[in-house]
């Protein structure tokens, strides 16, 4: 089953975690987030392209990806995964931010922002 199904299930089957649903929600459009970023640096080229820059940004969509499952599966790892996440999207948050007023980048910057502060409510 995809993760969007997957969050869609909790969100409205029965509304039994309204945090959780967030959570997955917000997991969900940092690694969005991360994904239209990655290929804009891509684009852009020059500094963009950093391969630090690009490793962070692949970092950020799997370790999305990879806690929503924990999450999804209540795994008894799941605060480990979430405090994990946290730390890469903080990483790629600042990075972002280096790059100034890019839009694209300062949309990625605040996804990971809004993703780690639903992490912590989770936590």
């Amino acid at each position: 089953m995809e993760l969007a199904e997957q969050t869609r299930r909790i969100a409205i089957g029965g509304g039994r975690d309204p945090v959780l649903a967030l959570c997955l929600e917000r997991l969900r459009d940092a690694r969005a987030a991360c994904e239209v970023a990655l290929q804009h640096c891509i684009d852009r080229g020059a500094d963009h392209a950093d391969p630090y820059t690009l490793r962070l940004l692949m970092d950020g969509i799997d370790v999305t990806g990879t806690a929503s499952q924990f999450l999804l599966r209540d795994s008894e790892f799941s605060p480990i995964a979430g405090s994990f996440c946290s730390e890469v999207l903080e990483s790629v948050a600042h990075e972002c931010d280096d790059f100034g007023e890019d839009p694209v980048l300062m949309a990625c910057a605040e996804a990971c922002r809004r993703c780690i502060e639903a992490l912590h409510e989770h936590a």
